[in-house]
């Protein structure tokens, strides 16, 4: 659109030219700041674009697993000297252990069950001594045999051979490891699983 100005008669040669050689019609107001200046000048999608990346990693960091996860460090801790994830359940709620061994702590959400070949009872805390392939002086877990519980007091990978021996100071079992690669659902009743009983 053109626009054609009436300044003064004392220039009636100016009243010929449009206006986009005198004033633009899109041109912002001279009071307008530089920086709003261009922001009007810049697309919609680049002025939304910081928000946007502002936006992403939010989302990306809430989606992402944390290294802090209890269940993860624990299940993690196990690999780390040899040993299935499976022997812990998928409840911890808590850890406290180096990674240089020694005594370590692990605190569930509460008591539970799992069925491997025999039925497992899991105290709210499992603690003992952790090394490669070894678990000692274990409390907190205990085994069905027949009509009776018994405590695992240590559990020890065997040679090479993809075995796993469970000890009760009384009776001494070997199972094949790859049963307990699997992190279980630990459930509140034994009821739960009706090859138990």
């Amino acid at each position: 659109m053109e626009i054609y100005l009436h300044i003064c008669p004392f220039f009636p040669f100016l009243h010929a030219f449009p206006s986009h050689f005198l004033l633009s019609s899109h041109a912002p107001p001279p009071h307008q700041p530089v920086t709003a200046r261009r922001e009007a000048e810049m697309p919609a999608g680049r002025r939304h674009l910081p928000l946007l990346l502002a936006l992403l990693f939010v989302s990306f960091h809430l989606g992402a697993p944390s290294d802090d996860d209890p269940n993860k460090v624990a299940h993690d801790g196990l690999e780390l000297f040899g040993l299935p994830r499976g022997l812990l359940p998928d409840n911890v709620v808590s850890y406290t252990g180096s990674r240089d061994g020694g005594p370590f702590s692990v605190e569930l959400s509460g008591t539970c069950y799992i069925q491997f070949s025999d039925l497992a009872y899991y105290h709210k805390t499992v603690s003992g001594k952790i090394s490669y392939g070894l678990l000692s002086d274990l409390s907190g877990i205990e085994v069905r045999k027949l009509f009776f519980w018994f405590p695992i007091v240590r559990v020890e990978t065997g040679d090479g051979d993809g075995t796993i021996l469970f000890d009760t100071g009384l009776i001494s079992e070997r199972h094949f490891i790859s049963e307990f690669q699997d992190v279980r659902e630990c459930k509140d009743s034994a009821f739960s699983f009706n090859a138990a009983w």
